[in-house]
């Protein structure tokens, strides 16, 4: 008998954790964050990618304007607190890059953010791992490089 009332509390912090866990995430995002989609012939799958544009891209008179790029990997975790890795915060590259160009430190950059699957170790490592997991298939790691240069720039 004296354990009832600790399951009807336990089943109010179930309910409680519910509640918390159904609602949305509110987007960390700073300025323009555009998303594309891509099918990769190197990895024979559909392919995420997190575009982010300085203040003024879209102006008109900045149509000529020539912006250097920088590429990054997981970017699911680069701009966006909803989107980053289970367990871990966003890297705040966005308000990073936003804070740099206004200080005048960095020109307006373009920042690609190229997402991670769940075959993330498969598709980055370049060797196997003979060590710890010798029955592994070998990993696709070393197409990284054509699969940046090739297909995502």
């Amino acid at each position: 008998m004296r354990f009832v009332p600790l399951l009807g509390l336990a089943a109010q912090f179930a309910i409680s954790g519910l509640c918390l866990a159904q609602q949305p995430c509110k987007s960390t995002v700073v300025g323009d964050l555009r998303i594309a989609h891509f099918d990769s012939k190197i990895y024979g799958r559909s392919m995420t990618l997190r575009i982010w544009l300085p203040p003024g891209y879209g102006d008109p008179g900045n149509a000529a304007h020539k912006y250097p790029t920088l590429y990054l990997l997981d970017g699911q975790t680069a701009f966006d607190e909803c989107t980053a890795f289970p367990g871990e915060h966003e890297l705040q590259v966005d308000e990073t890059v936003t804070r740099l160009v206004e200080e005048h430190k960095i020109p307006p950059v373009i920042v690609v953010g190229i997402d991670s699957t769940e075959h993330r170790a498969f598709e980055y490592s370049p060797y196997k791992d003979t060590i710890t997991d010798a029955r592994a298939p070998e990993p696709i790691g070393k197409q990284l490089p054509s699969f940046v240069a090739d297909e995502v720039i």
